[in-house]
């Protein structure tokens, strides 16, 4: 990755400081125990991705849940690609505008 590593909340919520320790912990085990130690790690991550999913859902529908995913997106972007989300984000806009104005 580049210098500034960015994560998304998906990343955070797999990369528990406990996970970090249980992977830094993995190498110095027996060769016998790391089998072990290694699927206990997957189990864990499992387990909090199937909490982040529940977490998940409660964004808000419609037009502010696409707006929040290409805000997020953009952070991953080059500047080229985040001026094209931007321009993807005014037409949205003008459209729930002009949604707006027709009720």
């Amino acid at each position: 990755m580049d210098e500034q590593t960015i994560f998304t909340a998906y990343d955070e919520a797999m990369q528990t400081k406990e996970l970090q320790i249980l992977k830094t912990i993995l190498p110095y085990m027996s060769p016998a125990m790391q089998p072990q130690l290694s699927m206990l790690i997957q189990i864990i991550q499992i387990r909090n991705a199937g909490n982040f999913t529940l977490s998940a859902s409660e964004v808000n529908n419609g037009s502010d849940k696409r707006t929040a995913m290409l805000t997020e997106i953009k952070k991953f972007c080059s500047p080229k690609e985040q001026e094209t989300i931007d321009n993807i984000l005014n037409i949205m806009c003008v459209m729930d505008n002009y949604e707006l104005m027709l009720k």
